[in-house]
């Protein structure tokens, strides 16, 4: 058998597209209408050195839990999450809540009803609930 052929076409490939593996070379050739058996290709690919280094998975650094900042007074940081749920109708709503990460009280819920609670509230009320107005408001009562 006669591989030259196959080291050709192989190794013009290699040139042209370097990071090319075995399977993608391959189907390359195939596409182009030659009809070697892949065992052969295969024989003939790790013959000539083309194997290509496989590369070890990057190691994450170890870990080194801090424990969690919390805010020494009231108002210093605040929580905000939006949750939904549907009634037993079947009908959704969704709330924003804001809370205090002080003491874990909840200074606002905004409660939307709406046919996808899967979306956050429309974006004017929500900049309504972020301006500093609304945000004076919650700090002085």
């Amino acid at each position: 058998m006669d591989d030259e052929e196959i080291k050709k076409q192989l190794k013009t490939l290699e040139k042209r597209w370097p990071r090319w593996g075995f399977r993608k070379m391959f189907g390359w050739l195939r596409k182009q209408g030659y009809c070697w058996n892949h065992k052969r290709v295969r024989r003939v690919y790790t013959e000539m050195a083309l194997n290509m280094r496989k590369k070890p998975k990057k190691r994450l650094p170890a870990r080194q839990p801090r424990p969690l900042k919390q805010p020494a007074i009231p108002n210093q940081c605040w929580l905000m999450d939006f949750m939904s749920d549907s009634l037993v109708s079947g009908r959704a709503f969704r709330t924003l809540n804001v809370i205090d990460d002080f003491n874990r009280e909840a200074l606002w819920i905004e409660v939307d009803t709406c046919y996808l609670a899967t979306y956050p509230l429309p974006g004017t009320d929500f900049h309504r609930l972020t301006d500093d107005s609304f945000q004076n408001t919650l700090a002085n009562g």
